[in-house]
């Protein structure tokens, strides 16, 4: 079992085994042996600790906590030791040394290069990524002035971060962060600073306003970035209120009770229409499928609103998970109940009207109010949804045919049509529709609704009623017939249309 220490490296805290402490410790003391008696050997030394704590915190993840060894020697490797560096003033060393520059290029980082900056450093920062002239960006901006190219540049320099450290500015240029480029990039800069020293008095009035417009800007972009992270925030909090809304309706919806003016939640509600098993699955899938992507709304918004950086890989891949997983569940159970609607059958009964022995036939609609009105849950012209006596029913609305007849007598063809998996089961579902409709003299009057007998589940039921009334016989359809009518459709043999037949005496093919 193994020591862990506890470090403070560049005003950063690390945990670190005792073996790779010790090895840190031995390759830092080298260092500092090697760069005490140099010029800006302090700074130096500084920039390199500070490029050791940003590859620890590359390396520290959910998972792992602890420096070891391994990460030292790898730091070691990438940074170099200090008997490797190459003494650039040594003349025989000048042909080794280019080809060491040419093989220590790396990936570069866009960063804003504040030594060579205008403005922000915007345009010198994205002219060192490209490789080209700061020139050639700046009169690109320029000639953008009067379109979108003020709005640009300050969204980069809020976007894009500063180059402040040694390791920042060799990325870059796209150099490799090791010792000898850190040493040689400080060295080039106590040699900028002994020359602008030197010239220090004769710029001195240039220098002094050129210090004052700078904190000018400066200050500028300050309040340009404070106002963009407010609008960020109030972005974040406003996906926080949208978030937190859709998922009390989307709760609400599974959990309490409140569809329409009948009081059942939406699984009782889907019982009608699928099996039990089916309804959970699918209710489950439906709500990871829709609350994940609420909740990330949730997520996203606190991060903008709080101005949270932390990319954590592992709740965007358990949230990715759950998400898959309810698109099963609801592909799944959606695909077993369409199965219920893949076969198509019809009971029919044909009913001679023997009873009717006047040449006139008067035709009503039984208007009967099944329910009370308040406990209509889903109310349409074809379908109705009720919960009635603890019990959720089905009451849809028949259609009805008028016909010329074949025969000398009236007749009246009851089809009943509905789905199933298979023929006996459509046919079964047919057979439990329940449908009513009187005669009485010359009076024949039908119900305003099918129901669906219990414990049938909707399986696209259908009612066709087709009266087939005998040539030269008359019909007086009265007019609360059109409720009927119109909630499904009417043709006739003539094409006579329904405002024709309303309260009116009419002969068939007359």
């Amino acid at each position: 079992m193994k020591r862990t220490l506890t470090i403070n490296l560049n005003n950063s805290i690390f945990n670190i085994d005792e073996d790779a402490y010790n090895e840190l410790q031995s390759y830092l003391t080298s260092l500092k042996n090697h760069f005490s008696k140099e010029e800006g050997g302090d700074e130096i030394l500084s920039d390199i600790e500070s490029r050791i704590a940003e590859i620890f915190k590359e390396k520290i993840t959910e998972f792992k906590q602890v420096i070891v060894i391994e990460d030292i020697n790898n730091i070691i490797e990438t940074l170099g030791r200090p008997e490797t560096i190459i003494d650039n003033d040594e003349p025989n060393e000048e042909p080794k040394t280019k080809q060491t520059k040419s093989k220590e290029k790396q990936q570069k980082r866009i960063y804003r290069d504040t030594e060579s900056r205008v403005i922000g450093g915007v345009c010198s920062g994205l002219a060192a990524y490209f490789d080209i002239d700061p020139v050639f960006v700046r009169v690109l901006m320029i000639l953008t002035f009067f379109f979108a190219g003020p709005l640009v540049y300050i969204l980069l320099w809020v976007a894009i971060p500063a180059a402040r450290t040694t390791a920042q500015k060799l990325e870059m240029k796209g150099e490799k962060v090791t010792i000898s480029n850190i040493e040689k990039s400080i060295r080039e800069e106590l040699n900028d600073v002994k020359e602008n020293f030197k010239n220090f008095k004769n710029t001195k009035s240039y220098e002094g306003s050129k210090n004052v417009f700078m904190q000018i800007i400066n200050a500028f972009g300050i309040i340009v970035n404070y106002i963009f992270k407010f609008i960020v925030g109030i972005v974040g909090f406003v996906f926080i209120l949208i978030g937190l809304a859709l998922l009390l309706l989307l709760s609400g919806s599974f959990v309490f009770d409140g569809w329409g003016m009948a009081n059942v939640s939406l699984p009782d509600l889907l019982t009608i229409f699928a099996e039990k098993s089916s309804v959970t699955m699918g209710s489950i899938g439906f709500f990871l499928l829709v609350g994940i992507p609420v909740l990330s709304i949730i997520y996203g918004g606190i991060k903008m609103l709080f101005n949270i950086k932390i990319k954590n890989k592992a709740i965007g891949l358990t949230l990715f998970i759950f998400w898959f997983l309810g698109l099963v569940l609801f592909a799944t159970s959606a695909i077993y109940e369409s199965a219920n609607f893949s076969n198509k059958e019809s009971v029919i009964t044909k009913h001679k009207l023997s009873e009717i022995t006047f040449d006139t036939l008067y035709i009503d609609i039984n208007q009967k109010y099944l329910f009370e009105e308040e406990n209509y849950i889903l109310s349409s012209e074809k379908i109705n949804i009720v919960n009635s006596e603890e019990k959720l029913w089905i009451a849809a609305s028949p259609t009805l045919i008028i016909k010329e007849s074949e025969t000398d007598y009236f007749e009246l063809v009851e089809k009943k049509q509905a789905h199933g998996k298979n023929k006996d089961i459509a046919l079964d579902n047919a057979s439990k529709i329940e449908y009513n409709w009187t005669i009485n003299d010359s009076l024949i009057s039908f119900d305003n609704y099918f129901k669906i007998k219990e414990p049938g589940k909707w399986r696209g039921q259908d009612v066709k009623l087709i009266l087939n009334v005998p040539k030269g016989k008359t019909i007086f359809t009265k007019n609360n017939v059109k409720l009927l009518l119109n909630q499904t459709y009417y043709y006739s043999e003539n094409n006579i249309l329904v405002d024709d037949l309303l309260d009116k005496f009419y002969i068939v093919n007359h």
